[in-house]
This record gives C-alpha cells, structure tokens and sequence, in this order.
C-alpha cells in the first residue's frame, strides 16, 4: 500500500515470463523519468527470468525532505516483501 495515493508515484510488479522466476529487481526512476522509459528497462531483467518492480515519483516528491523519501522507501520494500519469497535474490538498478 503507498503512502503517496493521489501524488504520481507509481509502483508497478510484474512476474517474468519464464518460470521459474530467478528472483526479482527493483528498476528505480529517475529524476523526471516516466513508467514507459523505465519499463524497458524492466523489460530486459524480464527476460532474464526476473520479477520486477519499477518505481516511479515525480521529481518534487524527490525534493520533498527525508520524510517523503524514507516512506517511499518503505513503500518499495512493503511492495518486495508482499510479493517476493524470503530466499529469492533481489536486485537493485
């Protein structure tokens, strides 16, 4: 669950296509990225077998202050916890 409902921050999970899945990577936005640039990035650890996550804010949240960035980060890893397993590697681009 977000703490950002109605802010632009997009979080988005997929399961590859091949299975078994070889664990997951969480593709993180950049500064005044879109969710279709960072899908392609998604699309080649997708290919390798791996879960994604890509993560997506608009850039004032970002500037908000850690406040906002430490529950962004807790959204991220709420969102790996509910869909991942305890033993799958996960990995950071």
């Amino acid at each position: 669950m977000s703490h950002f409902p109605s802010t632009g921050v997009s979080f988005v999970f997929s399961e590859p296509a091949a299975r078994p899945r070889a664990g997951a990577c969480v593709v993180m936005g950049w500064m005044g990225s879109v969710d279709a640039s960072v899908a392609k990035y998604a699309a080649i650890y997708d290919k390798l077998g791996l879960a994604t996550l890509r993560f997506t804010c608009p850039t004032r949240m970002l500037l908000r202050g850690p406040v906002a960035r430490d529950a962004l980060a807790h959204d991220v890893l709420d969102t790996l916890e509910s869909n991942t397993g305890a033993d799958e590697p996960i990995f950071f681009h």
